[in-house]
Order: C-alpha cells, then structure tokens, then sequence
C-alpha cells in the first residue's frame, strides 16, 4: 500500500508494433533468463536506503528458498518449502502463505490469456534501447507495465501503480551468468519520495555443496508473549464506543494501547517511542489514507496482564488519536494475537488468552481465516457478493473497499460524507445499507457499509474490513495457530 506521482521523464506515450503475445514474450524473457543448475546457492544482498544500509541472505535449491533480510537487531526471514510458501517476523511468529489473499498482479502474469488478467503487448519503445512493453490490468486502478529489452528479452524495469496512485519503479540492471541463469547485480526502487530511494547490490553469489534440509525447513514458531503457566490468563481491558483498550507496561512504564487485529503486529507512537529512548531502524513512507513515515525498534521488557515478552520487535509510526477519552500510544495486534488463544466476549466486557484451546467450544460457528499477514482474514458475504475481508477490532465501522462495491447497484437512499480515520489520516466515506451479510453459520440483516472516497485506503488483495459495529454482537474467539476463528451472537445491547 503505497499518492500522485507526476509521470515518469521519457515515459512512453506511443510504442512501435510487436507481433509477439503476452504469452510469447513471457516465454522467450523465461528462457533468456536460464534455469539455474540443479543443486543449492547462497545469495548474499546489500541495500542502501539514503544513509541506512540493510542486507539479505538467500539459501535456494531447486524451488526451495530461505530468504533473511537483516536491519540492525531486526529481521525476518520468507521461504518456501516443497511448495508451501512461509514467513517468520522479527518476534518468531511462523506463518504459512495460504494463497487466500493472491497478488493480482503474479496471478495475472501466471495466466496472462485469461480474460482478468488485462494482460496485453502495448508494443516496442522508441528510445536508444528499445523494449517491447507488457501491460496488465487485473483490477480498476491496479496497473502494472513490464519492459523487456528487445534484443535480449531480459527484464529492465517493471512501474506498478496500485490502490494509492502513486508509480512504484524497479530498474534490473548488470545481468551476468551464474550456472546458467543471468542474475540482475543491481536492483533500484523509486516511488517519487526520495525517502523510499533505495539501490540493492549483489554483494556475493556462490555454489554450496552442504546439506541444505535443515536451513530450508519451514522452522519452529516461537511466541513473543510467554505464559507463567497453562491457565487463561485475564488481560486488563477497557471496552469503549471508540475500541478496546489494554494497558501494557512497556520498560516500566504503564501505556495504553488499542486491541487492534487488523494491524499486523505491534505498534508504538514515534514520540513516545522518542520518550523512551528507543533506537529506531529504517526509515521509510507508507500510504494509508496519507502518507506516514514509520520505522521498527526493540524494546527491552513488555508486559500485558501476567504475560511478559523481551527484545520484543515493534513498528514506530504516528498514532496519536484518543479512544475512549483516554491517551493510546500505540497498537496491539498480531503478535499478540499469535501468542496464545484470544477470547474476546463483548457481552461481559472480558478480554483472554490461553496457551491452547483444549475443545472445540460449544455453541459457536467454526469459521476458517488466513493470518498470512499476521491479521485474521475470512470470507464473507454482502448480499451474495463473497470477498474477502479483515476481522478489524480496530475498526469502528464495516468497510468495503471501492473496487469490491463496485459490484452493487448503490442504493438510491442518500449516503452521508462522513470521516474515517487511518493511520495516514482521515479519509470521506460514504455509506450505504445493504440487505444482509453471510458471516459464517450466521445471517446478518440491515447491515450499514462505509464505502472510502479515497482509494488510497485500499489494499488490492482483500475486500475490505469487518468492524466492530458487526463483530460486537458476537464473543469472538481467535486461533491463529489453527487458522479458525470461533463466533457465538448474543442479544442485541
């Protein structure tokens, strides 16, 4: 998710012709890349973003890879193990890509003759070294322009604008042969905001000959949270109109936070952040409704009710608004979330976690969610309309993201123009009623939709957000390590 760019200098306007297919130039840029020779390789990257320097070390066998990138004390590692896709965040939480929330674009360029994929040959550049353009459109607003060099079919520069308007630009360059595959040396990112400017270089590449099994298996997830014992644990809560608000004791010190399982992970204010004396690494800009700059840091000791986490990893971004009338200094989300299992009973005002879930509970409708991204995701319906959508207790209002309401015919009833904030700032919405929403074993009727102005809230792998206007009539309960989440209504307040 990342504003307006003005258009590219030497931007192409008008191409010459090519005879060549979507499917025919992808072939021919597969088979100048090469394929790498059947045994492992290590890759080691270095990026440089203004004066902050990161790295990267890849291990890859066959279809196998381990990739772990490093900023100071934080890092994270993406794989992929006999075709089951997985991530470990800088806390030790162990997720594996489902394929629930696809990437339009991969899917558009695996299937480029399906008809959603938008998939065309804009034609050959005019400039000194002409490129034959791809262009694919799986979604409105979503773009994404490939330029092959001509003569070798090599891959130069990919532009992806997407939900936030702005034109994401990677430049491949200095390809050399390495077993038989040609690897791009250089790799330079630009979005028009010289804070996200950043080159990455090969800084080494080398055939290894040792048993690579136990560094490409999917690894064991650790929690950050620990339990002093088996029991649930009773986690201090606040239960307001405007969220859920826990208090954590961060280096000593008691700070509020919002119960939030639409973030990713956990969030702290960057002046509060300053306050505490934080180290801060990285630096860069997100769009979320604006743009927001935010960083990452450890802190020392945190604890919540009876559970403790140490060095815990944590992102830095502006957070300053009050829930409840009360000072929320930052985020609990999905770190949180994994750690145990989450019980959050609306009804009685409770919030709980437990190391396990010994029993399926009574009463309630077992609903399956992705936490690919660390958030709780499901598929629901809008009147018949199936998407997929975020369980957001961080939400106040059920949002559906423009190019998912597309599909309805809008109501005719007058809509109103009201603020929704984000963490980029507040965006106009507009909101509708529509008839019912399928929500697992549940039917829900009259359900009120706020429908963003600004696109530049979406996300183009799911559909929008179920807030807790919806989720309050139910006791929630999460299990991120089985991927299900558990809901059970109650009267209506």
């Amino acid at each position: 998710m990342l504003g307006l760019l003005a258009p590219i200098a030497g931007f192409a306007q008008s191409y010459g012709p090519s005879a060549l297919t979507p499917e025919q130039l992808l072939e021919r840029a597969s088979a100048a890349r090469g394929k790498l020779a059947n045994h492992a390789y290590r890759e080691v990257d270095r990026t440089v973003n203004g004066s902050l320097t990161s790295s990267s070390e890849m291990l890859v066998e066959g279809d196998d890879f381990a990739e772990t990138t490093t900023d100071g004390p934080i890092s994270q590692t993406d794989g992929m193990w006999h075709g089951i896709a997985w991530e470990r965040n800088p806390n030790g939480i162990v997720v594996r890509r489902t394929g629930y929330a696809e990437d339009p674009f991969r899917k558009a360029l695996e299937a480029p003759s399906a008809a959603t994929s938008g998939a065309r040959v804009l034609g050959t550049t005019a400039d000194a070294t002409p490129a034959i353009v791809l262009e694919v459109k799986p979604q409105d607003a979503l773009v994404q322009r490939r330029y092959y060099d001509a003569q070798t079919y090599l891959l130069r520069r990919v532009e992806t604008t997407s939900y936030d308007g702005r034109t994401h630009v990677r430049e491949y360059e200095d390809y050399r042969a390495f077993e038989g595959r040609l690897i791009p040396r250089t790799e330079r990112y630009h979005d028009g905001r010289p804070e996200n400017d950043s080159t990455t270089q090969v800084v080494s590449i080398e055939t290894i000959r040792e048993d690579t099994a136990a560094s490409l298996a999917i690894p064991a997830t650790t929690t950050p949270f620990t339990f002093s014992s088996g029991a649930p644990v009773e986690i201090p809560a606040t239960f307001t109109d405007d969220g859920i608000v826990v208090r954590l004791d961060v280096n000593g010190r008691g700070l509020d936070f919002l119960l939030d399982s639409g973030a990713s992970g956990i969030a702290i204010d960057s002046a509060t952040a300053q306050n505490l004396g934080l180290a801060l690494y990285g630096h860069n800009i997100m769009t979320i409704g604006g743009d927001f700059t935010f960083s990452t840091t450890r802190i020392p000791e945190v604890s919540v009710g009876a559970l403790r986490a140490r060095n815990l990893a944590v992102t830095v971004l502006p957070f300053t608004d009050p829930v409840g009338g009360m000072k929320v200094v930052g985020l609990l989300g999905g770190d949180f979330f994994a750690s145990g299992i989450v019980t959050i009973d609306f009804h009685n005002q409770s919030l709980k976690i437990a190391p396990a879930l010994p029993s399926v509970p009574e009463g309630f409708s077992k609903v399956p969610i992705s936490v690919d991204d660390y958030v709780p995701m499901l598929h629901a319906a809008f009147n018949g309309k199936t998407g997929l959508f975020v369980a957001d207790l961080g939400a106040g209002r059920t949002v559906l993201y423009p190019h998912y309401f597309a599909q309805f015919k809008a109501p005719d009833e007058p809509s109103d123009d009201s603020g929704l904030s984000f963490i980029g700032g507040e965006t106009k919405t507009h909101s509708y009623r529509l008839s019912n929403l399928d929500l697992g074993d549940y039917a829900v009727g009259q359900v009120l939709v706020s429908v963003p102005s600004n696109r530049k809230v979406e996300d183009e792998t799911f559909d929008g957000l179920l807030g807790r206007d919806i989720l309050s009539y139910f006791t929630l309960i999460f299990d991120y390590p089985n991927a299900t989440m558990y809901l059970k209504p109650f009267a209506a307040k």
